[in-house]
């Protein structure tokens, strides 16, 4: 009799044991369900090319509706791409989005080589945000363009920060040989802690 009442007590103790287990597990998945948000990403795949790596589908989906934009001359399908920290200044905004249609010059591209993206998740003050450093290069009919972008995917401070924080856009031959063009991007990827409503968010060299 004693032995079968420490059988019970130890089965009892293996069950409490299993339900605790398995509601920890259900307890992290959901906690790692709300810190990973799911990308959603909706672009025409074969108007971009490069490598085929799920990391880069965020990039590859803004770079083609960036240029769609610019070659339809859509200053509003433009500016939806960016965050809407970035969105208050619309009249800067606006206005370096008909600079940077003049700029580009082309209502159709030959190719959109996609080059990589570099994914981020950092904290500041205490908050969760993620965010890729984007480039990729556009050839149209007069010359190939650089396109280096950082888009935010998710941000736990504000959803006002999830989307497009800045763009510079530049001859490509001028990217691989401009230390103007290094001290901006230096200047502009070395504080990347969040969007400024202080600037456009576009950048023509």
């Amino acid at each position: 009799m004693k032995c079968w009442g420490k059988m019970r007590k130890i089965n009892l103790l293996l069950c409490v044991l299993i339900v605790c287990v398995l509601c920890s597990c259900s307890v992290v998945d959901k906690a790692i369900d709300v810190v990973t948000p799911t990308r959603n990403t909706n672009y025409n795949s074969s108007d971009v090319v490069g490598d085929d790596t799920p990391e880069d589908d965020l990039g590859k989906e803004k770079i083609s509706q960036i240029i769609n934009g610019i070659e339809n001359k859509n200053t509003e399908s433009i500016t939806k791409l960016f965050c809407k920290t970035v969105q208050k200044n619309k009249n800067s905004l606006n206005q370096d989005i008909g600079k940077l249609i003049k700029f580009y010059n082309s209502t159709k591209h030959k190719k959109i080589k996609y080059e990589y993206s570099v994914a981020h998740n950092d904290t500041n003050d205490g908050s969760n945000y993620d965010y890729d450093e984007c480039l990729a290069f556009v050839q149209t009919e007069n010359k190939v363009f650089s396109f280096d972008f950082v888009v935010c995917s998710y941000d736990e401070r504000t959803e006002d920060n999830v989307g497009i924080w800045f763009i510079i856009v530049s001859d490509k031959r001028k990217r691989e040989n401009s230390k103007e063009f290094d001290n901006l991007y230096n200047k502009l990827y070395n504080n990347l802690s969040e969007p400024s409503n202080n600037c456009s968010g576009i950048y023509m060299l």
